[in-house]
């Protein structure tokens, strides 16, 4: 699963997969669900912060048993002495690392 906090964003990511699915909900929720390479995988958008992050989250793991792979695309927030806004902060690892899906 694929989380980002704007429609835009999720539609370009979605360009990345085949048979696309698209579902809205009444709350401004927008999943895309396709294929990519065979695997199935949803963008979900529903707009920005932790907390809506941490709803999609609890909410998919209701319908989905076993392994999730869930990937944030966007920003975030970080408090920290040595971070001034306008920083760009990049990841320089992971516990799983995988390959690019697509380059949009």
């Amino acid at each position: 699963m694929i989380i980002v906090g704007d429609y835009e964003r999720c539609n370009t990511v979605a360009e990345c997969l085949t048979n696309v699915r698209r579902t809205e909900s009444k709350r401004h929720f927008l999943t895309l669900t396709g294929l990519y390479e065979g695997v199935p995988v949803s963008v979900v958008c529903g707009g920005m912060g932790v907390s809506i992050t941490d709803f999609i989250i609890r909410e998919a793991r209701q319908f989905v048993s076993g392994p999730m792979i869930i990937v944030r695309f966007g920003s975030c927030g970080i408090v920290h002495d040595n971070v001034n806004v306008g920083d760009v902060i990049a990841v320089s690892y992971t516990h799983l690392t995988l390959p690019t899906i697509c380059s949009v």
